[in-house]
Formats: structure tokens, C-alpha cells, sequence
């Protein structure tokens, strides 16, 4: 056996091996696609829940805390106006 052989032998067993590691890779990837399809189908779940929620706090607690406070502002805002008159006619 020549070295020309051994080198040609060498290249052969590496291609077949390069190929066997890329069908073991696919199959890998196509096994662990199929188990993650429903964590991500419940991650999905999970965050349509969240926005949910969070769309309920804002209507049910925000909305009122800034009706509140646009209500403050305006009594303040007419206060301060009544105030002006007033001084205006003290003057």
C-alpha cells in the first residue's frame, strides 16, 4: 500500500463520516423541532394570558387613577383662576 492509498482511504472514511454526522445532525433537529412545537405553542398561551391581564389592569386601575387626576388638575386650574379674580378685585 502506497501512501497515495492511505491518504486516498483517508478521505474516503472522512467524507462518509462527515456525512453520517450530517444525517445524525437533521435527525437531531428534527427530533428536537417536534418537542419544542408545544412549548412554543404554550408560550404563545402564556402570553396572549399576560396581554390579557395587562390590558385589563389598564382599564381597570389606570384609567380610573388618571380620570382622577385630570379631575384634580382641572379643580386646581379653576381654583387658581378664581383666586386671580379675586385678587384682581381687591385691588
Amino acid at each position: 500500500m502506497t501512501l497515495g492509498t492511505v491518504r486516498d482511504i483517508a478521505i474516503i472514511i472522512v467524507a462518509l463520516l462527515a456525512i453520517v454526522q450530517l444525517v445524525v445532525m437533521l435527525v437531531v433537529t428534527v427530533v428536537l423541532f417536534k418537542k419544542a412545537r408545544p412549548l412554543l405553542d404554550s408560550a404563545k398561551a402564556a402570553m396572549a394570558n399576560i396581554q390579557g391581564t395587562t390590558s385589563f389592569l389598564a382599564e381597570a386601575t389606570v384609567s380610573p387613577v388618571i380620570r382622577v387626576i385630570s379631575f384634580v388638575t382641572a379643580v386646581r386650574t379653576a381654583m387658581g383662576s378664581v383666586a386671580k379674580v379675586i385678587r384682581r378685585k381687591g385691588e
